[in-house]
């Protein structure tokens, strides 16, 4: 599936216009449909029987069903993914809905992912096969196994010489 469409469905100036996705700013009302890729980050106003594909985010293959009701938040943290929020590069799988652009590009969930991905200084670092070196990044189960591995390869190396 694409990451990304050409188009976006906006409302402004209270008609409906097809305008290339690199022109969607914040605070245009976008029309959402089954097939579309969302152009951005968007907070529903409007969703009629609204799922997305949330695996670009999350990794989980389930569509998830979007509303545009708000919900108290009754104690404990905010959710990462809110029910009335639908995020950049997710795919439209069911109904359809309206919404307001709340980020676009690099801000979106999607591209402060890119970003973290990335690094600092725009991922350029690299090791010394020429692969990007992004140890400086690693996850906590990374830097436990990368550990691991050396304590087994140690392990090795001492019953291999006695």
């Amino acid at each position: 599936s694409q990451m990304q469409q050409e188009n976006a469905n906006v409302v402004r100036d209270g008609r409906e216009s097809s305008i290339p996705v690199s022109q969607v700013v914040r605070g245009d009302v976008v029309v959402l449909g089954v097939g579309d890729v969302m152009p951005a980050d968007t907070r529903l106003f409007e969703a009629s029987d609204f799922k997305v594909s949330e695996m670009a985010l999350t990794g989980e293959p389930d569509d998830v069903a979007k509303t545009a009701k708000l919900k108290k938040k009754e104690g404990g943290e905010e959710k990462l993914l809110p029910e009335n929020m639908a995020f950049s590069s997710c795919n439209v799988t069911n109904g359809a809905g309206r919404g307001i652009v709340t980020d676009t590009g690099m801000t979106t969930r999607i591209g402060r992912i890119a970003q973290l991905i990335a690094g600092e200084d725009g991922g350029k670092k690299t090791n010394m096969c020429g692969f990007p070196d992004t140890s400086a990044n690693q996850t906590p189960l990374q830097k436990n196994l990368e550990k691991l591995g050396a304590r087994i390869g140690i392990l090795a190396i001492v019953i291999c010489i006695f």
